[in-house]
């Protein structure tokens, strides 16, 4: 589970801020006149308070150096607790200073010692009792499930989306059971996701609201393809997508125009303005988006024009124009500006196609020229120039290293190349033949 993070300064918190901050001024006046005026020259007037200070401080500043080695060591464990305890004994010390007002303090070790120790027993007994993490509500508790793969939308208001781009929960039973079944083995994968943790690909962010009012809040990090089977049927209901799907958040009165730009090395767009137009578009892309597969979303992600939805004020939602966006792609084609709102073949040179495994290369982060090199120098590659295949090619493209064939498209700019990727099921048949 991490760290929930990234959630926007909202009015409601500085409302909160000054009332803290006028009741903590009440009292101080309090105190300040209830003081013994014997210890008016200490740092703390109430002896009392002094542990609570000290230790206060060496936990606030514990929190600070866990959470900056945290960001910047991209989540490394080892990096994780050495901020802890660097800022715990920071904090320590530098409340001891204020107390007994001298830098010569650091002999002074055994509260920190103790401190840490306290801190280690809590944090190991509450992790091996799993009373926090391993508490999954029933069903019959939940009114609610939200369940997204990016947090910050729901966490961060920070305005410039407004609720555009908030996903909705969701009530339907078979989606609830769904989300706990799922939960629940991702709880039991726990050490998996652990050993696995740099080949993790996607967030799950789970919120249920009870229907006493109560709220059940985890966020986890994990490997997309150990959880698949019980995402799947989760995704391709219509009640996910109508609550996570930001096609289906934007009003469209709202929208100014829409607007696809093309991939690539290619100065390609269509804008549409007119509101028929947009309102026929967005329908038509809520339909191929409601009849889109688990297993094509993944497919196909990341090589698709961009699609933006100018909602003024400087506000715009954007998302992926997908090859399975059939009836969008039809309607595109019948007012003939298909063309130019995606790459074409007669915006390639050339293909050239390789079969075989190459994802350590993509997994170990080298470069895409090294992968390019790697698949011109595999021996047998299939070097394709007749638009037709060409086409095809683009259509059938997709972005997992894992599959079975890799491909070079060159543009014709001749300075970008593109790799791309085919499993058995979408491949081309002519480029199967090839190979076999």
């Amino acid at each position: 589970t991490t760290v929930l993070e990234s959630r926007a300064f909202q009015w409601k918190d500085a409302v909160l801020y000054i009332v803290l901050a006028i009741v903590l001024y009440g009292l101080s006046l309090f105190f300040y006149k209830k003081r013994n005026l014997e210890l008016a020259s200490e740092a703390i007037a109430f002896p009392k308070l002094r542990s609570v200070f000290k230790y206060g401080t060496a936990f606030c500043f514990m929190l600070l150096g866990g959470s900056y080695f945290n960001d910047v060591s991209f989540k490394n464990l080892g990096w994780t607790l050495f901020g802890y305890g660097i800022g715990a004994a920071i904090g320590y010390f530098a409340a001891e200073m204020v107390l007994r007002k001298t830098w010569r303090v650091f002999t002074r070790i055994k509260g920190l010692v103790v401190y840490l120790a306290v801190i280690a027993f809590l944090v190991v007994g509450v992790q091996a009792l799993g009373f926090y993490e391993n508490r999954i509500p029933e069903q019959s508790d939940v009114k609610n499930v939200l369940l997204t793969d990016n947090p910050n939308f729901y966490l961060s208001h920070d305005g410039f989306y407004g609720d555009v781009l908030d996903p909705k929960p969701m009530q339907e039973p078979e989606n609830i059971a769904a989300v706990l079944k799922m939960h629940k083995q991702i709880l039991a994968n726990k050490k998996i996701n652990e050993q696995e943790k740099n080949k993790s690909d996607r967030e799950f962010f789970i919120m249920y609201e009870l229907k006493n009012g109560k709220k059940v809040i985890r966020q986890y990090r994990v490997m997309t393809r150990l959880y698949e089977d019980l995402y799947k049927p989760i995704y391709e209901s219509k009640e996910y997508k109508m609550t996570s799907k930001e096609i289906f958040m934007v009003d469209e009165k709202k929208v100014k125009y829409l607007q696809i730009r093309a991939n690539g090395p290619v100065n390609k767009f269509v804008t549409l303005s007119k509101p028929e137009d947009v309102r026929q578009a967005l329908s038509l892309i809520r339909e191929d988006v409601l009849a889109e597969s688990y297993n094509d979303s993944i497919y196909y992600s990341g090589l698709g024009s961009t699609i933006e939805l100018n909602l003024g004020n400087e506000q715009s939602v954007m998302f992926e124009f997908k090859p399975t966006y059939r009836k969008f792609e039809s309607w595109l084609k019948e007012k003939e500006v298909l063309n130019q709102a995606k790459v074409t073949a007669e915006d390639i040179s050339h293909v050239l196609v390789a079969k075989g495994d190459f994802s350590s290369i993509e997994e170990n982060g080298k470069f895409s020229t090294d992968i390019e090199s790697a698949i011109e120098h595999s021996g047998n590659t299939l070097k394709i120039t007749d638009k037709g295949q060409i086409e095809q090619v683009l259509e059938k493209a997709g972005t997992n290293p894992r599959s079975e064939y890799a491909a070079i498209v060159y543009f014709n700019d001749g300075h970008f190349n593109q790799v791309t990727y085919f499993d058995e099921e979408h491949v081309p048949d002519f480029i199967k033949n090839h190979f076999k």
